[in-house]
């Protein structure tokens, strides 16, 4: 058997699911009655800023001094989000469910049995699906250089394979746009609270199928993008970019990271299950927020679970050290990419705060590099010092002149800006005036 398989019965919905991804776009694979994938990515995210709550450094150091036991709390208040922060909730970009019945006739379809095995080593995910009159296998892997999920369903050939693409109920959207529901290209394009948009298109009929999800923060015509990067993977066919992708996974493992713990199966599993689940969720920027790739709606009103503004936080910047010791630096490059993309922003709110230069982060910003109100949690100076902490190890670990060329810019500005914000004492030590843990 191989021991970096992972078998079992499907779950029932998304938190019981199966996850696989690229970095940016993941998928959770589960079988309440049909075969379902929800479909996320890390650029689907509600953006909307608020620009109301900013307090510079300047006043809240006055506000400070004059307290007798100095403290943040006051910054609750002036966030105006009566006790309860202001972070936006996650956005699952689709749904896909497959079923082998066009309805309900005279009987109630009975549902399938569902078993999968999840290669940990190919980042392909294979699932039988059985009843009394269908054996069917349905495999998928989320393509690592193409952005695509592909899959493919053998054995159903002489019964109907229905498809439903649609998204997530979300209580603040728009209807979705359909450009195309034909049989062998579905597409719709969403507008998204901030004014944003994201499309999404299923090419395949048949065996093949392959899906992709593009928005408007990285192209002009997402549905356009959308539809050439499905139909790219759909000409290929799924054996061949599931081929691709496997050698991509076999290239991850051999670079480090595939440990044996031959004495302790279970230890083994988990070590793998986790390092697979880190780099299907990182590797491509911006970094996803608080919950990765991994969530879903948790009802008909609730679209996701929070927080996606939480893209600059230690809870996912702590992910990042991870990858060092077992020989993966190069995903340093998309957290460094994530700061760089939305340079001008954080430049913007640094003079804005602390009038220095150089760039400090706030404790939370989102995708966009804005910072939505967290109360006095926000206050803390170390932002900037933790993610200069995540470029330094990655220099330190791997001695990669490309690397340290990457990072140097972020490293150098953040470095400015704790200069220019502490003081020298006596004795030559810098130091900050105001520090909240951690």
């Amino acid at each position: 058997a191989d021991p970096m398989a992972v078998e079992r019965r499907s779950g029932r919905d998304w938190r019981g699911g199966t996850f696989l991804g690229d970095g940016q776009t993941g998928v959770i694979a589960s079988a309440p009655m049909h075969l379902e994938w929800l479909v996320n990515r890390n650029d689907v995210v509600d953006g909307r800023k608020r620009l109301d709550h900013r307090i510079t450094h300047a006043e809240v150091m006055a506000r400070v001094s004059r307290m007798e036991r100095p403290n943040a709390m006051f910054l609750e208040e002036a966030d105006g989000c009566n006790g309860r922060h202001c972070h936006r909730e996650t956005i699952s970009a689709a749904v896909l469910r497959l079923r082998f019945w066009r309805g309900i006739g005279w009987s109630a379809p009975a549902a399938p049995e569902v078993t999968e095995a999840l290669s940990l080593r190919d980042g392909e995910l294979v699932q039988r699906v059985l009843s009394g009159t269908l054996d069917a296998k349905v495999s998928t892997c989320v393509v690592r250089d193409e952005d695509v999920v592909a899959f493919s369903v053998v054995g159903a050939e002489d019964g109907p394979v229905v498809l439903e693409l649609t998204r997530p109920e979300h209580p603040e959207l728009e209807p979705v746009r359909w450009i195309s529901r034909d049989d062998a290209l579905r597409l719709f394009t969403q507008k998204l609270p901030d004014g944003n948009v994201y499309a999404v298109a299923l090419a395949g009929r048949g065996t093949d199928y392959a899906l992709a999800v593009r928005t408007t923060r990285e192209c002009k015509d997402p549905a356009a993008a959308a539809k050439a990067a499905a139909e790219s993977a759909l000409a290929r066919g799924y054996a061949a970019i599931a081929k691709a992708n496997a050698a991509w996974w076999h290239d991850f493992w051999d670079r480090g990271g595939d440990a044996h713990f031959t004495s302790e199966p279970e230890v083994d599993l988990a070590w793998h299950q986790c390092l697979f689940a880190m780099a299907a969720s990182y590797g491509k920027p911006p970094m996803p927020g608080l919950n990765g790739l991994v969530y879903g709606p948790t009802s008909p009103t609730v679209p996701g679970v929070s927080f996606s503004d939480y893209t600059h936080d230690q809870n996912v910047q702590i992910p990042m050290f991870a990858f060092n010791p077992v020989n993966h630096p190069e995903f340093v490059r998309s957290f460094s990419a994530t700061y760089e993309r939305v340079r001008k922003v954080l430049e913007e709110n640094t003079r804005t705060l602390y009038g220095t230069p150089g760039i400090g982060i706030p404790l939370a910003i989102n995708q966009d590099g804005y910072e939505n109100p967290t109360g006095a949690y926000r206050y803390t100076l170390c932002g900037a010092a933790y993610s200069a902490l995540v470029l330094a190890q990655a220099w330190r670990y791997s001695r990669d002149e490309g690397i340290l060329r990457d990072v140097y810019p972020l490293l150098r500005d953040f470095a400015e800006f704790y200069v220019a914000l502490m003081k020298k004492d006596a004795s030559g030590t810098y130091r900050l005036d105001w520090m909240v843990p951690p």
